[in-house]
């Protein structure tokens, strides 16, 4: 089956599974900023209620709501690396290891194409058809009826 002909629900599936990684790490990076912001804020603040993220933490309950914060940032972190295990892992069993560099330099660690590309050993033009032939792979294999991946 050409790129071309390959559904492009399987090449949309497979975006959205290694965008999926990126889209976490930006949400834990956020969070982990507001907690630290919080943490600031609270060893700065005269006594009274402290002001973050738009929410009003009366004195009492700082260190509590930082203590929930950091268990909500370990119990995200320890997701975030499984789901980063389970893309690379399914990147490894691409049959291109080149193009699973490719799309892992691409989505998960947010080279632009160009970069991925040098990185992978591409000319950038060539690396957009490895690209989509790479997505149109993971996205059989995340299809229901794909070898080996979930739906």
């Amino acid at each position: 089956m050409s790129v071309c002909s390959a559904p492009a629900g399987d090449r949309a599936r497979a975006v959205r599974f290694l965008s999926g990684v990126a889209r976490e790490e930006a949400q834990y990076r956020s969070r982990l900023l507001f907690r630290n912001r919080m943490a600031e804020a609270a060893r700065r603040s005269a006594p009274g209620p402290l002001r973050a993220g738009g929410s009003v933490v009366p004195p009492g309950e700082v260190s509590s709501r930082l203590s929930e914060l950091d268990r909500d940032l370990e119990n995200a972190f320890a997701d975030l690396c499984a789901h980063r295990k389970e893309v690379l892992d399914l990147l490894s069993s691409l049959d291109n290891p080149r193009g699973a560099l490719l799309l892992e330099s691409f989505y998960v660690s947010g080279m632009t194409m160009r970069a991925a590309a040098a990185y992978s050993g591409y000319d950038e033009r060539h690396a957009y058809r490895v690209r989509d032939r790479s997505l149109a792979e993971l996205g059989r294999r995340l299809s229901p009826s794909g070898a080996g991946g979930q739906p």
